[in-house]
């Protein structure tokens, strides 16, 4: 199934779910970072990408300038394990690991979230980073500050963020792809104020073919 779809499918089910009080909450929350310039102001295409360091889900220190001498490397950042629209799209990136181990380029898959049990990995190009604190993402300017409104949403919900993330700070990234080539430079990038839009990977493997031009 196409990541567009499964997300219809999970935007369906929402709208029949939720009470309209909520849905207007999530509504507004989207509203007011389209607004901020949060998108405009983030890492833009043509910028070079900052260097970070991050332990893998194997728990080996590497860097992404590492990642870079062999090859780009696409960058997808997520809120976390307790978003169905994350999984979804973490499940659509997995089933083109393989495509992108031919192109040899890296994943990796970066959310402030640690999951309660260990994720299968799919390939060897694959690599789960938790960004504690968000510190990757902000390098990136892609985090905000979740509303008070959405907070006590969540809590409802059972979503703790500062719990999950392990911080005292109610903070996410946008949903973001970015796409960085050999030289450090961002190729491409996706940055949506909308938690329910996300890249198609068919997208990123075609903008990686136009690279190996």
């Amino acid at each position: 199934m196409a990541l567009d779809q499964r997300l219809a499918e999970l935007n369906t089910q929402a709208c029949h779910e939720l009470p309209a009080q909520e849905v207007a909450i999530l509504q507004r929350a989207s509203a007011t970072l389209r607004k901020s310039g949060i998108t405009e102001q983030c890492l833009q295409v043509g910028e070079s990408a900052p260097d970070f360091s991050m332990n893998d889900q194997y728990g080996n220190s590497i860097t992404l300038s590492s990642f870079l001498r062999s090859g780009p490397v696409v960058i997808n950042f997520f809120r976390g394990f307790w978003c169905n629209y994350c999984q979804a799209e973490l499940e659509a990136y997995q089933g083109m690991l393989g495509a992108l181990k031919e192109l040899n380029c890296h994943y990796l898959a970066i959310s402030p979230n640690t999951p309660k049990e260990k994720q299968p990995q799919a390939a060897d190009h694959y690599f789960q980073i938790t960004d504690m604190d968000n510190r990757i993402a902000k390098k990136f300017g892609i985090v905000y500050e979740v509303e008070q409104n959405q907070k006590e949403l969540f809590s409802r919900w059972g979503v703790d963020l500062a719990k999950l993330n392990h911080t005292d700070k109610w903070e996410l990234p946008l949903p973001a792809t970015y796409i960085i080539s050999k030289s450090g430079c961002v190729e491409f990038k996706f940055v949506h104020s909308d938690y329910r839009k996300r890249l198609e990977p068919e997208t990123v493997l075609e903008h990686l073919q136009v690279l190996q031009l």
